[in-house]
Protein backbone atom coordinates (compact mmCIF):
# COMPACT_ATOMS: atom_id res chain seq x y z
CA UNK A 1 0.00 0.00 0.00
CA UNK A 2 1.10 3.57 -1.03
CA UNK A 3 1.94 6.25 1.47
CA UNK A 4 0.09 9.21 0.91
CA UNK A 5 1.30 13.05 2.24
CA UNK A 6 -1.78 15.21 2.35
CA UNK A 7 -0.72 19.14 2.67
CA UNK A 8 -3.41 21.67 3.41
CA UNK A 9 -2.42 24.82 1.82
CA UNK A 10 -3.84 27.81 1.20
CA UNK A 11 -2.35 31.12 1.18
CA UNK A 12 -5.24 32.95 2.73
CA UNK A 13 -4.96 32.57 6.51
CA UNK A 14 -8.55 31.73 9.14
CA UNK A 15 -10.24 29.81 6.36
CA UNK A 16 -10.27 26.76 8.20
CA UNK A 17 -7.09 24.69 7.51
CA UNK A 18 -6.56 23.11 10.85
CA UNK A 19 -9.90 22.22 10.97
CA UNK A 20 -9.48 20.49 7.41
CA UNK A 21 -6.39 18.58 9.09
CA UNK A 22 -7.77 18.20 12.26
CA UNK A 23 -11.00 15.79 10.03
CA UNK A 24 -8.14 14.43 7.71
CA UNK A 25 -6.29 13.10 10.73
CA UNK A 26 -9.50 12.16 12.56
CA UNK A 27 -11.21 10.66 9.85
CA UNK A 28 -7.35 8.43 8.80
CA UNK A 29 -7.27 7.15 12.52
CA UNK A 30 -11.00 6.30 12.26
CA UNK A 31 -10.20 4.55 9.65
CA UNK A 32 -7.89 2.39 11.18
CA UNK A 33 -4.90 4.38 8.63
CA UNK A 34 -1.61 4.64 10.88
CA UNK A 35 -1.43 8.77 10.61
CA UNK A 36 1.71 10.90 11.37
CA UNK A 37 0.35 14.35 11.47
CA UNK A 38 2.42 17.77 11.12
CA UNK A 39 2.00 21.13 12.37
CA UNK A 40 4.62 23.66 10.58
CA UNK A 41 2.42 26.61 11.02
CA UNK A 42 4.87 29.46 13.10
CA UNK A 43 1.71 31.93 13.99
CA UNK A 44 -0.62 29.45 14.87
CA UNK A 45 -0.16 26.40 15.65
CA UNK A 46 -3.64 25.36 16.24
CA UNK A 47 -3.53 22.21 14.68
CA UNK A 48 -1.15 20.71 17.34
CA UNK A 49 -3.30 21.57 19.84
CA UNK A 50 -5.35 18.51 19.00
CA UNK A 51 -3.65 16.25 21.70
CA UNK A 52 -6.00 12.91 20.89
CA UNK A 53 -4.30 13.24 17.40
CA UNK A 54 -0.79 13.37 18.20
CA UNK A 55 -0.07 15.84 16.09
CA UNK A 56 3.97 16.60 16.14
CA UNK A 57 4.60 20.81 16.00
CA UNK A 58 7.94 21.27 13.54
CA UNK A 59 9.29 24.56 13.95
CA UNK A 60 10.02 25.90 10.15
CA UNK A 61 11.12 29.58 11.52
CA UNK A 62 14.26 31.12 12.79
CA UNK A 63 14.78 34.60 13.96
CA UNK A 64 11.47 35.50 12.84
CA UNK A 65 12.29 34.00 9.22
CA UNK A 66 11.05 30.94 7.47
CA UNK A 67 13.92 28.84 7.42
CA UNK A 68 14.92 26.15 4.56
CA UNK A 69 16.85 24.10 6.85
CA UNK A 70 14.21 24.01 9.03
CA UNK A 71 11.93 22.85 6.26
CA UNK A 72 14.38 19.77 5.91
CA UNK A 73 13.15 18.83 9.30
CA UNK A 74 9.73 18.33 8.11
CA UNK A 75 11.00 16.15 5.26
CA UNK A 76 12.97 14.07 6.98
CA UNK A 77 10.52 12.94 9.36
CA UNK A 78 8.35 11.81 6.88
CA UNK A 79 11.33 10.29 4.71
CA UNK A 80 12.62 8.28 8.15
CA UNK A 81 15.69 7.18 8.79
CA UNK A 82 16.44 4.67 5.98
CA UNK A 83 15.49 7.47 2.98
CA UNK A 84 19.05 7.97 2.05
CA UNK A 85 19.31 4.13 1.19
CA UNK A 86 16.36 4.63 -0.64
CA UNK A 87 13.69 3.04 1.30
CA UNK A 88 10.76 4.57 3.07
CA UNK A 89 8.83 4.53 6.07
CA UNK A 90 6.59 1.54 6.48
CA UNK A 91 4.84 2.51 9.34
CA UNK A 92 2.69 4.81 8.19
CA UNK A 93 -0.02 4.93 6.00
CA UNK A 94 -1.22 8.91 5.89
CA UNK A 95 0.41 11.83 6.77
CA UNK A 96 -1.40 15.39 7.52
CA UNK A 97 0.59 18.88 7.30
CA UNK A 98 -0.81 22.24 8.37
CA UNK A 99 1.81 24.27 6.67
CA UNK A 100 0.49 27.77 7.98
CA UNK A 101 -0.55 30.78 6.07
CA UNK A 102 2.27 32.73 7.25
CA UNK A 103 4.67 30.17 5.54
CA UNK A 104 3.09 29.47 2.67
CA UNK A 105 5.16 31.17 -0.26
CA UNK A 106 7.89 29.97 1.67
CA UNK A 107 6.56 26.37 1.86
CA UNK A 108 5.40 26.10 -1.53
CA UNK A 109 8.71 27.67 -2.58
CA UNK A 110 10.91 24.81 -0.85
CA UNK A 111 8.50 22.17 -2.85
CA UNK A 112 9.26 23.12 -6.13
CA UNK A 113 13.16 24.25 -5.78
CA UNK A 114 14.33 21.17 -3.99
CA UNK A 115 11.90 18.73 -5.84
CA UNK A 116 10.15 17.40 -2.98
CA UNK A 117 7.20 15.83 -5.29
CA UNK A 118 9.98 14.16 -7.13
CA UNK A 119 11.75 12.81 -3.55
CA UNK A 120 8.55 11.55 -2.79
CA UNK A 121 7.41 9.67 -5.96
CA UNK A 122 10.70 7.94 -5.76
CA UNK A 123 10.37 7.00 -2.51
CA UNK A 124 6.78 5.95 -3.42
CA UNK A 125 4.29 8.38 -1.76
CA UNK A 126 1.43 10.03 -3.31
CA UNK A 127 1.47 14.00 -2.65
CA UNK A 128 -2.30 15.16 -1.96
CA UNK A 129 -2.90 19.01 -1.45
CA UNK A 130 -6.23 20.22 -0.19
CA UNK A 131 -6.85 23.51 -0.64
CA UNK A 132 -9.84 25.35 1.07
CA UNK A 133 -11.87 27.98 -0.88
CA UNK A 134 -13.77 29.94 1.81
CA UNK A 135 -16.01 32.54 0.86
CA UNK A 136 -16.18 36.70 0.95
CA UNK A 137 -12.96 38.78 0.52
CA UNK A 138 -10.98 35.39 1.05
CA UNK A 139 -12.26 33.81 -2.25
CA UNK A 140 -9.63 35.89 -3.77
CA UNK A 141 -7.00 34.52 -2.33
CA UNK A 142 -7.65 30.60 -1.95
CA UNK A 143 -8.83 31.07 -5.51
CA UNK A 144 -5.13 32.18 -6.08
CA UNK A 145 -3.93 29.48 -4.00
CA UNK A 146 -5.58 27.02 -5.83
CA UNK A 147 -3.92 28.64 -9.44
CA UNK A 148 -0.74 28.06 -8.45
CA UNK A 149 -0.76 24.69 -6.51
CA UNK A 150 -2.67 22.94 -9.89
CA UNK A 151 -0.10 25.11 -12.25
CA UNK A 152 3.20 24.00 -10.29
CA UNK A 153 1.98 21.12 -8.78
CA UNK A 154 -1.37 19.51 -10.57
CA UNK A 155 0.44 17.11 -12.54
CA UNK A 156 2.24 15.40 -9.89
CA UNK A 157 0.07 15.17 -7.07
CA UNK A 158 -3.73 14.89 -6.43
CA UNK A 159 -5.81 17.52 -5.97
CA UNK A 160 -8.83 18.02 -2.89
CA UNK A 161 -11.07 21.22 -2.93
CA UNK A 162 -12.64 21.82 0.30
CA UNK A 163 -15.63 24.31 0.13
CA UNK A 164 -16.04 26.63 3.11
CA UNK A 165 -19.15 28.85 3.24
CA UNK A 166 -18.65 29.41 7.23
CA UNK A 167 -18.02 32.49 7.10
CA UNK A 168 -19.04 33.38 4.10
CA UNK A 169 -21.47 32.83 1.74
CA UNK A 170 -19.57 31.22 -1.49
CA UNK A 171 -21.13 32.26 -4.95
CA UNK A 172 -21.84 28.12 -5.35
CA UNK A 173 -24.81 27.20 -3.12
CA UNK A 174 -24.72 23.97 -3.86
CA UNK A 175 -21.33 21.37 -4.47
CA UNK A 176 -23.18 20.66 -8.23
CA UNK A 177 -23.04 24.94 -9.04
CA UNK A 178 -19.43 24.35 -8.16
CA UNK A 179 -18.93 21.51 -10.34
CA UNK A 180 -20.73 23.64 -12.97
CA UNK A 181 -18.65 26.80 -12.71
CA UNK A 182 -15.67 28.18 -14.10
CA UNK A 183 -13.57 27.72 -11.77
CA UNK A 184 -14.13 24.16 -11.73
CA UNK A 185 -13.78 23.97 -15.11
CA UNK A 186 -10.42 25.11 -15.39
CA UNK A 187 -9.20 22.36 -13.04
CA UNK A 188 -11.45 19.64 -13.46
CA UNK A 189 -9.25 17.64 -14.69
CA UNK A 190 -6.67 17.85 -12.10
CA UNK A 191 -8.89 17.97 -9.24
CA UNK A 192 -9.67 14.63 -7.98
CA UNK A 193 -12.76 15.01 -4.99
CA UNK A 194 -14.67 18.23 -3.23
CA UNK A 195 -15.85 18.76 -0.05
CA UNK A 196 -17.94 20.37 0.77
CA UNK A 197 -18.07 21.14 4.51
CA UNK A 198 -21.40 20.79 6.34
CA UNK A 199 -23.65 24.07 6.03
CA UNK A 200 -24.04 24.66 10.24
CA UNK A 201 -27.50 25.58 11.35
CA UNK A 202 -26.24 28.43 13.24
CA UNK A 203 -28.68 27.63 16.12
CA UNK A 204 -28.32 24.17 16.77
CA UNK A 205 -24.87 22.41 15.18
CA UNK A 206 -23.02 25.79 14.93
CA UNK A 207 -22.96 25.78 18.32
CA UNK A 208 -22.59 22.24 18.36
CA UNK A 209 -19.49 21.91 16.59
CA UNK A 210 -17.70 25.59 18.11
CA UNK A 211 -17.87 23.66 21.28
CA UNK A 212 -16.10 20.14 19.95
CA UNK A 213 -13.88 22.89 17.87
CA UNK A 214 -12.54 24.66 21.58
CA UNK A 215 -12.39 21.22 23.09
CA UNK A 216 -9.28 20.28 20.91
CA UNK A 217 -10.18 16.85 21.27
CA UNK A 218 -11.14 13.82 18.31
CA UNK A 219 -14.69 13.60 17.81
CA UNK A 220 -14.70 10.36 19.08
CA UNK A 221 -13.13 12.09 22.77
CA UNK A 222 -15.66 14.47 22.43
CA UNK A 223 -18.49 12.45 21.80
CA UNK A 224 -17.71 10.33 25.30
CA UNK A 225 -16.37 13.25 27.22
CA UNK A 226 -19.06 13.93 28.77
CA UNK A 227 -19.21 17.69 28.47
CA UNK A 228 -21.16 18.19 25.37
CA UNK A 229 -24.92 17.30 25.49
CA UNK A 230 -26.74 14.30 24.78
CA UNK A 231 -28.48 16.30 21.39
CA UNK A 232 -25.48 18.15 20.67
CA UNK A 233 -23.07 14.61 20.38
CA UNK A 234 -25.85 13.51 18.04
CA UNK A 235 -25.31 16.53 16.23
CA UNK A 236 -21.59 15.91 16.37
CA UNK A 237 -21.92 12.43 14.81
CA UNK A 238 -23.88 13.72 12.08
CA UNK A 239 -21.36 16.31 10.65
CA UNK A 240 -18.69 13.62 10.82
CA UNK A 241 -20.75 11.49 8.78
CA UNK A 242 -21.05 14.01 6.24
CA UNK A 243 -17.33 14.73 6.17
CA UNK A 244 -16.95 11.22 6.25
CA UNK A 245 -18.88 9.89 3.85
CA UNK A 246 -17.44 12.38 1.03
CA UNK A 247 -13.73 11.50 2.09
CA UNK A 248 -14.59 7.56 1.57
CA UNK A 249 -15.77 8.47 -1.86
CA UNK A 250 -12.52 10.32 -2.27
CA UNK A 251 -10.00 8.24 -1.19
CA UNK A 252 -11.73 4.96 -1.39
CA UNK A 253 -10.99 3.75 1.86
CA UNK A 254 -12.64 0.11 2.51
CA UNK A 255 -12.02 -0.13 6.40
CA UNK A 256 -14.90 -1.05 8.80
CA UNK A 257 -17.09 1.93 9.12
CA UNK A 258 -16.53 2.33 13.35
CA UNK A 259 -19.72 4.86 13.10
CA UNK A 260 -22.77 2.36 12.66
CA UNK A 261 -22.56 2.19 16.25
CA UNK A 262 -22.97 5.08 17.20
CA UNK A 263 -25.02 7.30 14.61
Amino acid sequence: MYSNINNVLTKKGGVGKSLVCAVLSNYFLDRGQRTLSLDLDANQPTFSRYKGLNVERVEVTRNGKVDSRLFDRATETIYGPDAAHGVARTDIDQVVIDSGAGSYLPFVHFLWREGILEELSELGYQHTMHVVLAGGQALQDCAASLNELATHFGADSKIVVWLNGYFDALPWPTIQAFYESELYGSYSHLIDGVVQMPDLDPETEGPAFAQFSKMNLTFTQATQSGDLSYRDSKRLIRIRASYYQQLDAIFGTHAENTLAAEV
